[in-house]
């Protein structure tokens, strides 16, 4: 009986956690004194907050941005110190570039070729060449074409090795992948980066997620698609918001369902802070 009574208890006190720290609900009374719904609190999150970090260890080289910085997809951040894979990568461009060898080998394929039309047509309506230097020709031949064969087959290879070159190259500088705001700088010029290590935090809040944790017999009356209004204290935000996940299933602590929705945000909610959304009383 009392172990009963204990876990029973439990589940009431995590319930009430969650639903303070994750979303709260209660019906809410404005100054008018009127109760326009059920309240579901939740935290606010940019749509995209990335961290950045090179995907090779280096030395810092150049930082191209500070914090408060508003960047665009593709814009360099930062750079490693590259000097070395340049030559490297210059010196493949260089390798693959040489036809010399090529050119050459083409050359004397078409020298015999043209000598080996005109000595099996002696060889057939005159016997002036003899059968065996057709065959010497032949062979010649042969063996400058699969020399040619490997030769065309080296270049791809060069290519290849020219392009992995500059692939790797393009790896020491550090990009955004998005249009947003650089909010944390973590390295300095001249200090040694391992991979992975995040460098550079770039934030997108013109578009943003509301986070909630609502009781299951509200989360069923929210569907994919439903458009919401959303608050900020006594404020409402310009852009309604619109649902985009329903957990299918609840948490198992505090039975609560996962909710996000998403909206615009035209600098009126700085992402972090709570908000909240109101769904009519039934």
């Amino acid at each position: 009986m009392k172990l009963g009574l204990f876990s029973v208890t439990l589940r009431y006190l995590v319930l009430t956690a969650c639903t303070l720290l994750l979303g709260g609900v209660e019906s809410p009374s404005f100054a008018d004194g009127t109760t326009d719904g059920i309240k579901i609190v939740g935290v606010t999150k940019p749509a995209h907050d990335v961290k950045l970090g090179f995907p090779i260890d280096g030395v810092i080289a150049e930082i191209y941005v500070s914090e408060g910085d508003r960047v665009e997809k593709g814009q360099p951040l930062a750079r490693l110190d590259d000097e070395l894979q340049k030559l490297e990568t210059e010196k493949r461009k260089v390798i693959w570039q040489d036809r010399s060898k090529l050119i050459s080998e083409e050359h004397k394929l078409k020298i015999i070729n043209s000598l080996l039309t005109s000595a099996r047509k002696l060889y057939r309506d005159s016997g002036a060449v003899s059968a065996e230097e057709v065959k010497k020709l032949e062979i010649q031949q042969a063996n400058v074409s699969g020399s040619l064969d490997t030769l065309k087959s080296n270049k791809k290879k060069e290519q290849l090795e020219y392009e992995i070159a500059r692939a790797i190259l393009d790896k020491h500088v550090l990009k955004s992948p998005i249009d947003g705001v650089v909010t944390e700088v973590h390295v300095d010029r001249g200090e040694w980066i391992r991979t992975g290590t995040t460098a550079i935090r770039v934030v997108d809040r013109s578009k943003v997620f509301l986070e909630m944790n609502v009781e299951e017999s509200l989360a069923r009356r929210l569907r994919v698609g439903s458009q919401l209004d959303i608050h900020s204290g006594e404020m409402v935000l310009k852009s309604k918001g619109k649902v985009v996940y329903v957990s299918p299933v609840a948490d198992r602590a505090s039975s609560l369902v996962r909710v996000k929705v998403v909206f615009e945000n035209n600098g009126e909610m700085i992402p972090g802070k709570t908000a909240f959304v109101l769904i009519p009383s039934e």
